[in-house]
């Protein structure tokens, strides 16, 4: 990526940290008895709903993002992507 490609993607990364976090405090702690989710530690729950991005024609769907301390700060945006198949996906 370009310098400037590099500072987009710096800016796009803080938004979408913060539009998630700003929901954190209201996002209510999944009871046990959801069969669908699993609680684990450190994982944060948001009260935002999903981000809607359209990048060349193409749509993609930001659920929340995911960082890593011990792996040199790895930072992912976790993404719903009608354009892959599942098998695709978990490849």
């Amino acid at each position: 990526a370009s310098g400037g490609g590099a500072v987009r993607h710096e800016q796009l990364w803080k938004w979408v940290r913060q539009y998630f976090d700003e929901g954190v405090e209201k996002a209510p702690k999944p009871q046990s008895s959801d069969q669908f989710l699993v609680w684990r530690e450190p994982a944060v729950f948001s009260s935002r709903p999903p981000l809607y991005l359209q990048h060349q024609g193409h749509s993609r769907t930001v659920v929340g993002y995911a960082e890593r301390e011990g792996d040199k700060g790895v930072r992912q945006l976790l993404i719903l992507d009608p354009g892959y198949e599942a098998q695709e996906i978990q490849g």
